[in-house]
């Protein structure tokens, strides 16, 4: 039960984005959320030095690896999660009167 509700926390509803006015509006999936801010990020303000443009760019790729990792981490515990489930069926197929 929990792990349902974590793979529900991980993949929420897609955010619309309006990409120009009269376009309809698109679909953002989980982490191309997160790829929008890296590659909306305004490299030629001029108001702003270059390290706090790196400092900022920097900050979002660690944060995108951080959910690619926990990702990555959630796939682990789904197969683990399938494996226990195949197990479970080999040994009630074990116990079983009828199919032992």
């Amino acid at each position: 039960l929990g792990f349902a509700f974590w793979h529900s926390s991980m993949y929420p509803d897609p955010t619309y984005m309006q990409e120009a006015p009269g376009e309809p509006p698109k679909r953002l999936e989980y982490l191309e959320q997160n790829l929008k801010e890296i590659l909306d990020l305004q490299w030629s303000d001029p108001n702003r030095t270059t390290k706090e443009k790196v400092d900022e760019f920097m900050a979002k790729v660690v944060m995108l690896n951080g959910k690619l990792k926990e990702e990555e981490d959630h796939r682990f515990w789904a197969k683990v999660l399938v494996l226990l489930f195949f197990v479970r069926v080999v040994i009630y197929m074990r116990v079983h009167p009828r199919i032992a």
